[in-house]
């Protein structure tokens, strides 16, 4: 794993919400009517709003889109209360004040939005969608080769521009080989 990068949660100014609490009172108060975007079925935008849902025992309708640019066009339109969007591209639409964020998905506070709270800090505990940038090889290269190549790319990883790109592009340099990478190796075997 190279990289790491956490979905915001974005809601449309109009409605007055700051918090995942405020969300999650809105929807009780209205079960069932409250819609969500998403990117498409299966999407961690999609997937994120289904964990919420899950944990808050809320009822929320999902309006699946062709993509990323369609489910954040719903929130901006009002067409729908929220979504979980990835962070590039979005980040100046809250700047603009055109949509809200109110949470990300990390574990901890993502060094992309410092000031936003995490879904785990308001309350929603093992609540962490992170989307993954790995690099692979086929199973039977040598494992001095692949040493060597995670070597060098956790150099690279560490270089202060390669980090500020990452970061520039809405990803969190996060760098894990192998073994150590809690079983993952299984798809080198």
């Amino acid at each position: 794993m190279i990289a790491s990068a956490p979905n915001l949660l974005v809601v449309h100014p109009s409605l007055g919400l700051g918090t995942v609490e405020d969300l999650v009172k809105l929807a009780r108060n209205k079960p069932g009517q409250i819609s969500f975007s998403s990117a498409g079925d299966g999407t961690s935008g999609h997937l994120s709003a289904e964990l919420l849902a899950n944990q808050a025992k809320i009822d929320v309708m999902h309006v699946p889109n062709k993509g990323q640019a369609d489910a954040i066009s719903a929130v901006i339109r009002s067409d729908v209360a929220f979504a979980f969007v990835t962070v590039p591209g979005t980040l100046a639409l809250v700047k603009e004040g055109r949509i809200k964020a109110i949470a990300v998905t990390s574990a901890s506070r993502s060094a992309l939005v410092p000031d936003l709270p995490t879904v785990m800090q308001s309350g929603y505990k093992d609540f962490e969608v992170l989307d993954w940038y790995c690099m692979s090889a086929p199973a039977l290269v040598p494992k001095p080769i692949i040493d060597k190549l995670a070597s060098e790319i956790e150099k690279i990883l560490q270089q202060p521009a390669t980090k500020e790109k990452l970061l520039s592009l809405g990803m969190e340099p996060n760098f894990k080989k192998g073994p150590e990478w809690d079983g993952y190796s299984l798809w080198s075997t």
